[in-house]
């Protein structure tokens, strides 16, 4: 063996056949896949001072950041009304329905057909009067008044 062939650094699987070494970061051809794969999916970065560490130091956050607490409350003491316009009925309905999840009394068919009975106003109300009185059932199950409705 010659003094060449003995000093010369062993080839690590990082060295292309010509000998010269890659910088850290960039990849070729002859860089074996498992390597990129793994550069890809683990790139050398450092954190910034902004992200949190699991150091001792406590992180520091922004005040502007925090959620703000919001009232998520939906009112149903007013009541929604409706009058007999058909672009009203969803929200109407709606309204009933949000009523009876949030009152348990509403959860009684008759009760909820008599709470929705008594938010109607003209001419639905009119319309009411006259057909429940043939229609009994109107005032005994939500189903049958819901379907009147529509």
């Amino acid at each position: 063996m010659s003094d060449r062939e003995e000093s010369a650094p062993p080839i690590s699987r990082t060295t292309p056949p010509s000998g010269v070494h890659l910088r850290t970061g960039h990849h070729s051809p002859h860089t074996p896949i498992e390597e990129r794969v793994a550069a890809a999916f683990f790139p050398c970065t450092q954190p910034s001072d902004e992200e949190y560490t699991d150091s001792e130091e406590k992180a520091l956050f922004d005040p502007a950041m925090d959620a703000k607490p919001t009232s998520c409350e939906v009112s149903a003491d007013g009541g929604q009304t409706f009058s007999g316009k058909a672009d009203a009925l969803p929200a109407f309905l709606m309204h009933v329905r949000l009523k009876e999840l949030m009152d348990s009394d509403l959860r009684d068919q008759a009760i909820k057909c008599a709470y929705a009975a008594n938010q109607l106003r003209r001419p639905a109300q009119d319309w009411f009067v006259r057909t429940a009185t043939a229609q009994p059932q109107l005032l005994q199950r939500w189903s049958a008044l819901e379907a009147a409705l529509v």
